[in-house]
């Protein structure tokens, strides 16, 4: 697999650009708002991560799909798909509309609103599910690229002006929501401008229940087990130990940036079966793993210098929470790839590892009242969850009705059959003599 073919090395650059925005969004929030008000809107980003996760497993599983229909030279249907999601998405709006009162009570959380406002985010975020992969899957990466850049921009530029006019928890949600409603209307405009090659047949673009659930349950243990301590230590720890602690989990959370950017470039080519596929799992692993470690090294040692001067004196950063959290992002970082691969694949099932380590972070994080204890519980479930992926990975995949294979035909099998064929053809050339 060659990262550099078909551009992808242009989409893997600007995911890491628009990491990088999204990363300095929320240093700005936090330097504007405080950390007691950012403790607050960690909390329910995280919550709306947790809730939205289903988003990016999906996701891989249509660009898989989108790549096999491509690669086969038939026309792609997705416009049918793009309006279920969408009503998925209304659906899911509602549902946490109605139970923002308890949301907001079980986080401790000032804004009554903000459990509303953050609502609306679901509706474009779901229909963009549909138009991301498909132009993934047909390497259209080019045009993904200026348009993630062009969203990512436009949030950071005017979300940081809107933010600093009005310093309220309520104003960073509406400009996240309103973020993706723009990244919505590009992505749909775009595919609408992309033809079909001129071919004979044409697919629809669907995905079976049991891959959507099983697919979904993957990613969101996935980023359950990245994100869950944020949340933990909002209710074991202090206020202002929350808000320095959930700064120091978003910058060790840094680390996952390139790696995850990879990944995403790469979907098209770990979709691929066979020998092409592991080849491609095995270049995206050692890429992942090497950038991963060098940011982890730089978030360590510079990490509790930076925070300070980036987000104030008032967020006291301790080094070793920080180089623990780091290195934790690095399992993180395979496990994500891990994850991916087994969903191109289609096996979803396997996928799900990372709730082994979800149960683990949930059962110890729940006990701990110290950041340091609750960082290095981080890093043991990440690690455990990495080891079982890796198990599942290299194990044989399940057969629920395996077919009966023939035996290959050998030279003592083939002989009787050839004696009896030559009798019958003498007989017959006797009779027709006769």
């Amino acid at each position: 697999m060659n990262i550099l073919k078909n551009n992808a090395v242009s989409l893997t650059a600007g995911f890491v650009i628009v990491a990088a925005g999204n990363i300095l969004f929320h240093i700005a929030a936090a330097r504007l708002l405080g950390p007691a008000a950012y403790g607050s809107l960690g909390a329910l980003l995280t919550i709306l991560l947790l809730s939205s996760v289903p988003a990016d497993a999906i996701q891989v599983a249509l660009t898989a799909q989108t790549t096999h229909i491509f690669d086969q030279e038939k026309a792609i249907s997705w416009s049918r798909l793009f309006f279920k999601f969408a009503g998925a998405g209304t659906a899911c709006t509602l549902t946490f509309v109605i139970s923002s009162p308890s949301i907001v009570e079980a986080l401790n959380i000032d804004a009554s609103n903000a459990a509303v406002i953050l609502g609306l985010f679901f509706v474009p975020a779901f229909a963009n599910i549909v138009t991301r992969a498909v132009l993934l899957g047909r390497r259209r990466y080019l045009a993904l690229t200026y348009i993630l850049m062009g969203s990512a921009s436009l949030k950071l530029v005017g979300g940081t002006v809107l933010i600093a006019l009005w310093p309220q928890v309520s104003t960073a949600l509406w400009v996240v929501v309103l973020s993706e409603a723009a990244l919505g209307i590009t992505l749909l405009y775009v595919c609408g401008r992309t033809t079909n090659r001129a071919v004979s047949s044409t697919q629809d673009l669907t995905i079976a229940p049991s891959e959507l659930v099983t697919s979904s349950l993957a990613f969101a243990g996935f980023w359950a087990i990245v994100s869950l301590d944020t949340i933990l230590a909002k209710r074991q720890l202090d206020a202002e130990a929350a808000g320095i602690y959930a700064a120091s989990a978003l910058i060790a959370r840094s680390v996952l940036f390139i790696p995850q950017s990879i990944v995403s470039s790469s979907l098209p080519e770990l979709a691929q079966k066979g020998a092409r596929g592991r080849n491609a799992l095995l270049n995206v692993v050692r890429s992942s793993a090497a950038t991963a470690a060098v940011c982890a090294a730089g978030v360590s040692l510079l990490g509790s210098r930076v925070i300070p001067l980036l987000l104030g004196d008032r967020y006291s950063v301790e080094s070793s929470v920080l180089a623990t959290l780091a290195c934790a992002a690095i399992f993180a970082s395979l496990l994500n790839v891990a994850i991916n691969y087994q969903i191109a694949q289609g096996a979803t099932i396997k996928a799900n590892t990372a709730w082994f380590g979800v149960a683990i972070l949930v059962t110890a994080g729940s006990v701990v009242t110290q950041s340091i204890h609750l960082a290095g519980v981080t890093f043991a479930a990440l690690s455990l969850a990495l080891l079982a992926a890796t198990i599942g990975i290299f194990t044989k995949p399940d057969e629920t009705a395996p077919a009966q294979k023939q035996p290959a035909p050998t030279s003592e099998s083939l002989e009787p059959n050839s004696k009896i064929t030559k009798k019958r053809s003498v007989k017959k050339l006797s009779k027709a003599r006769g």
